[in-house]
């Protein structure tokens, strides 16, 4: 694992870039908002609040992530106002709210499905933002980058079960759309993820923690992560994970751990990394 740090000179590149925040009037996305702001950036809130909670010199745009016209009418409505996107934040998301366990049964006795709304949002909603940053993105002549919000939970267990889903989904999500960009020789587009642990927020209340003996870190750690992965063009690819105010860059290491495990000794068999990339070729090449 290798360190990751962002130092203030490397944001400067951010000036004047038009960068697209979900979920940005809280939390960290409102963080991130800050310190794009700060850098000069053309920032774009879209959030679920009816009344704008962000900065007054942002743009802002309801949206409900969930819905795939509501997304698409706030990316239009950026191209409208400045004329092209550079970087998208897919960072909107909420705390689980199903039961497994628990049974709950309609008026006929019969079993209810679990809720779907943190699937929905954390994961549906992150595919359909990255879905319109890629169309968007490859307009630009310049290219442009991804960022999504995981979560430590992505990495391993977490006893919210539907929201260990949904970080485990975004985190394939990143896998499989930097694994098909690698085929494109010379495309300048770019995904990454972040993977906080326990970080201040409306889902994870300051207060409350350490009444639980567990500290946070501030929501401004993960906003810089953030700031740093679009602002850096070598970054692609890359989960950063966070706690306490120290970030790694995790990615790599969990690949090589991976690979050794699963790796396959018969002579008649190339190198797992290897047979990835030969089925990645066939795939697209259907």
């Amino acid at each position: 694992m290798t360190s990751f740090e962002v130092e203030d000179d490397a944001l400067k590149t951010l000036k004047d870039k038009v960068i697209i925040v979900t979920g940005g009037s809280s939390g960290i996305g409102l963080a991130a908002v800050k310190v794009l702001l700060s850098r000069g950036a053309k920032v774009v809130v879209g959030d679920v609040h009816t009344e704008p909670l962000s900065p007054s010199d942002a743009f802002y745009q309801q949206v409900d992530v969930r819905d795939w016209s509501s997304q698409l009418h706030m990316f239009k409505q950026t191209i409208a106002k400045f004329g092209r996107i550079d970087h998208v934040f897919a960072n909107a998301g909420i705390v689980g709210v199903a039961t497994y366990f628990e049974e709950e049964f309609d008026k006929n006795g019969d079993l209810l499905p679990p809720d779907s709304r943190t699937l929905d949002v954390n994961l549906i909603g992150v595919i359909y933002t990255c879905k319109l940053a890629l169309h968007f993105l490859q307009k630009n002549p310049d290219g442009g980058s991804i960022v999504i919000t995981a979560s430590a939970a992505s990495l391993g267990p977490f006893a919210l079960t539907d929201y260990n889903v949904s970080k485990h989904g975004v985190l394939g999500l990143m896998r499989g759309l930097t694994a098909n960009l690698a085929q494109f020789p010379g495309n300048k587009l770019r995904v990454n993820c972040l993977a906080p642990l326990w970080t201040a927020s409306g889902m994870v209340p300051e207060e409350k923690m350490k009444g639980l003996g567990v500290s946070t870190q501030s929501p401004n750690v993960v906003a810089n992560c953030a700031a740093g992965l679009m602002a850096d063009e070598t970054r692609n690819g890359q989960v950063i994970y966070s706690r306490r105010g120290e970030c790694k860059d995790v990615e790599g290491a969990l690949l090589e751990r991976a690979l050794a495990l699963m790796a396959v000794e018969a002579e008649d068999n190339p190198p797992d990394d290897e047979a990835q990339v030969r089925m990645n070729e066939m795939l697209m090449g259907r």
